[in-house]
């Protein structure tokens, strides 16, 4: 018993810092990021409320269960941005990678280095490093927890400017769009986005509702368009409104 508790509390130990303030946010608590008999005891209830086994070990059942967007999130989410239903699920097919979050509970994101050059000040720039911060973009390296890492050294001069730079879950928005998805500021939108993969898909209608012409696009399945809109006027290289059309017919 006494082993299995260890191992228990080792690999609730092993969740990055950021991870666990993650996760006590979830839990209602203060998101210290320290993992303490509260956190523990706290995560025990809502496992054994969620029909867990009430282990206090954040591994990838209870993160699935914890994160996952529910089968009727991307209807129920079109339905309140009156956005047609199989077409937003269609580009939710097209543009996420199939989970919005890593399987310690932190959302997937993408640092985009040129943005942390642009949004910095001249000595966060004079602080930061070319890979996290340079005038053109790429530099990305592997993806998961090296973009975390590449984030944390951005956070450690300022965690604004990091949260803005990066693109956040299924929707890959931009954090610099936080105000214009209604957001009450950049950590606003982080911790939302850190919820569930349900809050990241309204991130992104709500970003769909902030391009002018996109959802009206997106209701007449005009996929140019929308591909145009959403990825920019390269989106032809990628074939993204040849995936759009192709996300659309499949769905049936």
């Amino acid at each position: 018993m006494w082993m299995w508790l260890q191992a228990a509390q080792a690999a609730a130990h092993m969740l990055d810092k950021r991870a666990v303030t993650f996760l006590q946010n979830r839990l209602g608590l203060p998101p210290s990021g320290v993992w303490n008999d509260a956190a523990r005891a706290a995560l025990k209830v809502w496992q054994a409320t969620n029909g867990l086994k009430a282990d206090g070990v954040y591994g990838p059942i209870t993160n699935k269960a914890m994160t996952v967007r529910a089968p009727t999130a991307v209807a129920n989410v079109a339905k309140t941005y009156a956005l047609d239903a199989k077409a937003f699920a269609a580009i939710v097919t097209v543009e996420t990678s199939g989970a919005g979050f890593l399987d310690d509970g932190r959302p997937k994101i993408l640092l985009e280095r040129h943005y942390v050059y642009r949004l910095a000040t001249g000595p966060q720039r004079d602080a930061l490093t070319a890979d996290v911060c340079y005038p053109t973009a790429g530099g990305y390296g592997a993806g998961g927890a090296n973009q975390w890492e590449r984030f944390e050294k951005v956070a450690a001069v300022d965690l604004d400017l990091a949260i803005q730079s990066v693109s956040w879950g299924l929707g890959q928005v931009m954090g610099a769009n936080w105000k214009t998805i209604g957001a009450a500021s950049p950590q606003d939108m982080m911790w939302d986005a850190s919820q569930d993969e349900t809050r990241q898909l309204a991130q992104m209608a709500a970003f769909i509702l902030t391009k002018t012409g996109l959802k009206a696009a997106i209701n007449a399945h005009d996929w140019p368009t929308v591909a145009r809109l959403y990825n920019g006027p390269n989106y032809a290289t990628g074939q993204y409104d040849v995936k759009l059309a192709e996300a659309f017919k499949a769905l049936g």
